[in-house]
């Protein structure tokens, strides 16, 4: 599994809280399932959408390429309603 990150630079929407507990819980969720399993979680700092943080399912396949088969993503970019 890789979890991809913010980095340092302005170009991501939401508040850098906001970042940190979306990251923190897709962490948490990556845990529980790898360690089942012994493997290993790859973070990737700077590799997360400008909207928001995601959690990829990485496999090899026969040619030992690598490949995502599944992505757990978090949008920050939704509208809000203001009264």
């Amino acid at each position: 599994m890789r979890l991809s990150r913010r980095d340092a630079s302005e170009s991501y929407l939401g508040a850098t809280a906001q970042w940190e507990q979306a990251e923190q819980a897709l962490r948490a969720a990556a845990h529980d399932v790898l360690r089942e399993h012994d493997l290993p979680l790859v973070e990737a700092e700077g590799e997360a959408a400008f909207y928001g943080p995601k959690l990829d399912l990485q496999v090899r396949d026969g040619r030992g390429h690598e490949e995502t088969i599944a992505t757990v993503q978090l949008d920050f970019n939704q509208p809000s309603a203001s009264i």
